[in-house]
This record gives structure tokens, C-alpha cells and sequence, in this order.
């Protein structure tokens, strides 16, 4: 049976809408990071954010290493220069005073055993004295320092020469000439000495407070110095995390969501980002893609949809004009059969009185005959 042009029609594909259809890779131009400016990937800029990160924390640690060691100098300009000539020159100050002392107690000594003990003093005292003159040599210190020492070294030269003198008259038994030149060229040459030395401490502890003041400072400006980088390193971290979240983390969250409404068929969605010239712009650009796709599998679908239920109606149709065609034969055949029976039974008799003829047999036994047939 030949089918229906209703059917036929249905059956037939319909022309595609030109500009509608799938769209494959191929069907859009070719876009990618490998025509792209580098410095606009994400990549890029992710390694230029960390990059810069880290260099500024290897130049918050130089310049806090920086910071220390000018503190750390001068602690050890202090700990090694000022403590330490200050410390000397206390013990020279106590030991050029208890010279002086012990120098009285020799010209008061009354028995042997006494000047023999005072004689041990000051010899002790001597080499306190020149061990104290030893270690200030060793320690660095400036052209003043140096020519205010070297005042102090000989005027105290000369007191030792007018003291050696007083102790000669004291053992040579002259006390009243030796307490003479003890109150006269002895005091003032260790006046001399006593001031040169005093000055050279004064202005050795006035050093050392200003270095002491200038450490202080030096620590304040570098600990704010210090907190300040380190402010400014926290606010960079911030800026780094804010960007990352904003232009990074963000809008992939925001397409992996468009993603998942996509896939539950939502083609209404807004998809952001297409313009960007990285990695997230192509994801967008795919997305864009796959949208289309979709939009138009639904339209096919409909269309499918539609053609089947055209399908389902013309095949409807043929089955009912297949049905009212086979009634319409089987209610003809039945009509036929009651005419077609007594055509056939009479064309019998004629048949059977023409061979009574032929053969010679009477009318009467010919209808007899026929009658029986017809019967």
C-alpha cells in the first residue's frame, strides 16, 4: 500500500533555518590563549601576584635584617667601646685615688712592718694601674679620646716622678721634705692627672649616653620602620586575596553554578566573562557555545516532538481508512454472494436442460431433472 502524501510529508526531514543548527568548534573562530597577549592570562598574573609577594617578604626580611644589624653595631659599639672605657677608666679613677692614698699612709707609716705593707699596696697599685692603661690602649676610640689619654698618661708620668721622689725622702728618713713636696709638686702634678683623667671620663660616659640614646633610636625607628613594612606586606596580602577572590575564585564559582543550571536545562542564564582574553574568557566563550547548543537541541526536540505527534495522527488516520476499507469489502463480498449464488444456480439449469436437449431426454424429465438439480 502506497503511503499518503500527509505521511509522506511527515516523514520527509525539513529544511534547517540556514544559521541555525549545532554549533561545532569548527563553526566559531579560533580563539585561545595562543592568540592572546601573555600577560592577560591568568597564569601570568597569578605568578606576577606571588612573585611580587615573595620579593617584597625577601625585602621586608633584608631591610629587617638591615635594621638589626645597625642596631646590633651599635649595641656593640657600646658593649665593646663605651662599657668598656668606662669601665677602665673607673678602675684607673679608683686605683689613681687609692694611689694617692696609699701614698699618704707611707709618709704616716711609724714602724717597718706598716711601710712594708704600704710599699706592697702601692706596688699593687702600680700594676693595677698599668694593666688598666694596657686594656684602655686596646680599645678603639677616636683622635679627642686619644689626646685627652695621652694628657692623662703624662701628667700622671709626672705625678709618678714627684711621688718616687717623696717616697726616696720618706725611706731616707727626710719626712718633713718629703711632706712638703707631697703637699706642693706631688698634689699639683696629680691634680693635673686627676683632672685630665676626669675629663676623659666625662666625655667617655657622655658618648656613651648619646650612643646609648642613639641605639634607643636607632631600635624605635627600625621597629616602626618594621611594623609599617610589615602593615603595608599584610595590605598587599589583603590586595592579592582580593583580587584572586574577585577576578579568579569568583567567576569560576559564578560559571561552575551557570554550569550546573545549564546542565539542568536552564538556557536563560546570563553567562559574564566572554570579553576577557584568559582562561575564564574562554570558559565563557565555550559556555556561550554550549548554551547555543543547547538552545537549539530544545528547539530540535520540539520539532521532533511535534513531527511525532503528526506522525501519530496520520497513522490514526490510515488505520481508519484501512478499517472502512476492509468493512467496505467484507459488507460487498456479503452483498454479492446472495446474487452471484442464484446466478450461478440458474446458469446450473440452463446448462443441465441444454444437455437434455442434446441427448433426447423429454421437457418433463428435463425439468424433473433440472428441478433435482435446482434442489
Amino acid at each position: 500500500m502506497e503511503t499518503s502524501p500527509p505521511i509522506a510529508a511527515a516523514l520527509t526531514p525539513q529544511p534547517r533555518p540556514s544559521g541555525v543548527g549545532v554549533r561545532r568548534p569548527a563553526d566559531r573562530p579560533a580563539e585561545g590563549l595562543s592568540r592572546s597577549i601573555k600577560w592577560r592570562s591568568i597564569q601570568f598574573k597569578l605568578t606576577a601576584v606571588f612573585t611580587l609577594f615573595l620579593t617584597l617578604v625577601a625585602l621586608l626580611g633584608v631591610f629587617a635584617i638591615s635594621e638589626l644589624r645597625a642596631v646590633n653595631q651599635i649595641s656593640g659599639e657600646i658593649r665593646d667601646r663605651w662599657l668598656q672605657s668606662t669601665r677602665v677608666l673607673g678602675d684607673l679613677n679608683n686605683s689613681t685615688s687609692d694611689a694617692r692614698a696609699a701614698e699618704a699612709s707611707r709618709l704616716l707609716a711609724q714602724d717597718g712592718d706598716q711601710r712594708a705593707r704600704v710599699d706592697a699596696e702601692i706596688t699593687g697599685l702600680d700594676r693595677s694601674i698599668a694593666g688598666s692603661q694596657r686594656d684602655y690602649l686596646r680599645i678603639r676610640h677616636d683622635a679627642e679620646e686619644w689626646k685627652l689619654y695621652h694628657d692623662f698618661a703624662s701628667d700622671w708620668s709626672a705625678y709618678r716622678a714627684v711621688e718616687a721622689r717623696v717616697l726616696a725622702l720618706s725611706r731616707q728618713g727626710h719626712p718633713t721634705q718629703a711632706t712638703a713636696l707631697y703637699m706642693t709638686g706631688s698634689l699639683q702634678t696629680y691634680n693635673r692627672a686627676s683632672d685630665a683623667l676626669g675629663v676623659l671620663t666625662s666625655r667617655t660616659v657622655a658618648r656613651a649616653g648619646e650612643a646609648s640614646y642613639r641605639a634607643q633610636s636607632t631600635y624605635k625607628g627600625a621597629r616602626a620602620l618594621i611594623v609599617i613594612v610589615i602593615a603595608f606586606a599584610g595590605l598587599s596580602l589583603v590586595i592579592a586575596v582580593n583580587f584572586i577572590t574577585r577576578f579568579v575564585s569568583g567567576p569560576l564559582l559564578g560559571l561552575a553554578a551557570k554550569m550546573r543550571s545549564l546542565a539542568a536545562n536552564d538556557t536563560s542564564i546570563e553567562i559574564d566573562g566572554a570579553e576577557r582574553r584568559d582562561e575564564i574568557g574562554e570558559m565563557a566563550r565555550a559556555m556561550v557555545v554550549f548554551r547555543g547548543n543547547a538552545i537549539e537541541l530544545a528547539h530540535s526536540q520540539r520539532g521532533l516532538v511535534q513531527q511525532a505527534s503528526m506522525l501519530e495522527e496520520r497513522l490514526e488516520a490510515e488505520q481508519t481508512l484501512t478499517n472502512l476499507q476492509r468493512n467496505f469489502v467484507s459488507m460487498a463480498s456479503h452483498e454479492f454472494r446472495t446474487p452471484l449464488t442464484i446466478i450461478d444456480g440458474q446458469a446450473q439449469r440452463l446448462i443441465a436442460l441444454g444437455d437434455g436437449f442434446r441427448r433426447g431426454t423429454p421437457p418433463s424429465a428435463r425439468d424433473a431433472s433440472a428441478g433435482r438439480c435446482s434442489g
